[in-house]
């Protein structure tokens, strides 16, 4: 199902943007985002059709998608504050809602609820994202199927009391080498974090399994199910490369704890969001794609406006790690219970 804004996004949520967004009319070919170029709005098409182009090197841009009413871009600039992944151009006669990131920023820093619900929406999103890049790896040959980096990015929006909540509720299994934790078409009752170990991540493509990603020490898996309903089948199987230890959590008691708590659930979709969006980013690296978002960075050209959001970041990453090196201490001594 292709992802709507207007039928996916929570009243509020539709209520607050339609009140604070500013129409766009593209009375001819309009470029909204140029890929590496930072920009100050996200951007929701109310009809008409937007056009989605990355960057190879050497060679012509690839078209990744044609999207059309409801269709929401320029989220992982926003949720990550790095460069644009693409360019998106809008059609001829399309109408657009442009949504400025500072403003939205301000807007949910005061309301928990509101924040809840936008998070939740973007997770949704990228989730199908990737689905839809996974369909796309066997037609491109990358050098290096890229970790997915995700750990790091969860804890540092996490709080103190959110992790130790999450070491209540979590169960240690142990796995050997090869033995698969995850099964692509597997209902799953927990969702699961790497404490040591790492593990392949791959795809049936064409009735053949496909590798396109791996996981290593304290990156989440099955987390996809937890933001999707159309993903309550897992998408990828994942199996221990060598020796791995993961502790399970309840899906149930999650969901519980997200709809109870609207702080937690907020920095926890907020976290997966960036999780999925950094991944996303990571597999058109490892495509090949990208090309001239990835110069920007390397060569250091971002916008001066992101320094002081680098600064964070780093203070965030010192955080994070400390939260994660606590959970794992946590569970040093358990007895593993024994995969179902």
């Amino acid at each position: 199902m292709e992802f709507n804004f207007f039928l996916i996004a929570e009243e509020k949520l539709i209520e607050w943007v339609l009140s604070n967004a500013t129409v766009v009319s593209a009375k001819q070919s309009l470029t909204l985002i140029r890929e590496g170029d930072y920009c100050k709005e996200f951007y929701i098409l109310r009809h008409g059709n937007l056009f989605v182009t990355t960057s190879r090197r050497s060679e012509d841009d690839v078209l990744l998608a044609k999207l059309s009413e409801g269709a929401l871009v320029g989220e992982m600039s926003f949720l990550e504050s790095r460069p644009p992944v693409a360019t998106v151009v809008a059609e001829a006669g399309s109408e657009i809602l442009a949504v400025n990131k500072d403003t939205l920023s301000s807007a949910i820093k005061n309301d928990s609820s509101l924040g809840r619900a936008l998070y939740h929406l973007l997770a949704q999103k990228l989730s199908q994202q990737i689905q839809q890049q996974n369909s796309m790896v066997h037609k491109f040959s990358g050098n290096v199927v890229e970790p997915l980096r995700k750990v790091l990015t969860l804890f540092s929006d996490l709080s103190e009391s959110d992790v130790i909540w999450i070491s209540s509720k979590g169960q240690l299994y142990r796995l050997r080498p090869d033995q698969a934790l995850i099964r692509q078409g597997d209902t799953l009752s927990e969702i699961f974090l790497i404490l040591a170990g790492d593990a392949s991540v791959s795809v049936q493509i064409d009735d053949k399994e496909k590798i396109v990603g791996s996981s290593t020490r304290g990156e989440l898996l099955g987390e996809m199910s937890m933001v999707n309903s159309q993903y309550n089948l897992t998408t990828a199987t994942v199996r221990a490369a060598t020796g791995m230890e993961t502790i399970g959590i309840d899906k149930a008691a999650l969901k519980d704890m997200i709809q109870s708590n609207t702080g937690f659930g907020m920095r926890f979709y907020r976290g997966m969001s960036r999780m999925l969006s950094q991944r996303g980013r990571d597999q058109l690296a490892s495509m090949g794609l990208a090309y001239r978002s990835q110069e920007k960075e390397t060569d250091g050209k971002v916008s001066s406006s992101d320094d002081s959001i680098d600064f964070d970041m780093l203070s965030g990453i010192t955080t994070a790690g400390s939260r994660f090196d606590w959970l794992c201490k946590q569970f040093q001594n358990k007895t593993a219970s024994n995969l179902q």
